[in-house]
């Protein structure tokens, strides 16, 4: 029975995982909807495989596929920081270089996880949905989001990652930026 059970939170948990990736990608076909309109026909990763190199797979009207990546900004061992900065009322729970190192922390998360993506068209897209009740990447700081963009280009540019183009989307506002290989707004 307890095998069971475990089973079903496994399921749970699962499923919760595939939910949040199907709202993160329709809220990013929402915001850049020259994808939206190209994409054909989406399929979604149904289970958290480790052999699966994407989250999501598109063919395109042209019959290509686009393999896609969703990262979420903060990672499990920011958020426990980002909390308790909110919780003391600081003004801003990300500086500049916990930005920088987050990026640096998924792009080699992906990396790592997948390998070679040279052989596919891949795309990753970094959002910020959970986590933005407590802090994003700009909120209260002097950076607006387009400036906070443009930084984060410079850094994808640094890094160099592996994936065709490199979005960001910010959940809340339904604004998206395409930030590598070049820095654009995404409508």
């Amino acid at each position: 029975q307890t095998t069971t059970a475990r089973g079903r939170v496994r399921s749970e948990m699962r499923d919760a995982h595939v939910q949040k990736h199907k709202d993160v990608f329709e809220l990013f076909l929402d915001a850049v909807s020259s994808i939206g309109i190209l994409a054909k026909e989406i399929q979604y990763t149904e289970q958290q495989d480790l052999d699966q190199s994407h989250d999501v797979v598109t063919t395109m009207t042209d019959g290509s596929k686009v393999e896609w990546q969703l990262a979420e900004w903060v990672d499990e061992i920011q958020m426990p920081a980002i909390k308790r900065a909110e919780k003391e009322g600081r003004e801003q729970a990300y500086n500049p270089l916990t930005n920088h190192d987050a990026l640096k922390t998924i792009l080699s998360k992906k990396s790592r996880r997948y390998g070679s993506l040279e052989e596919c068209d891949a795309r990753l897209i970094v959002h910020y949905s959970q986590d933005s009740l407590y802090a994003s990447p700009y909120d209260g700081s002097s950076t607006p989001l387009d400036d906070f963009a443009a930084l984060a280009g410079l850094w994808l540019h640094e890094l160099s990652p592996p994936f065709k183009n490199v979005y960001l989307l910010e959940v809340q506002e339904g604004r998206a930026f395409e930030v590598f290989p070049a820095v654009l707004p995404c409508l």
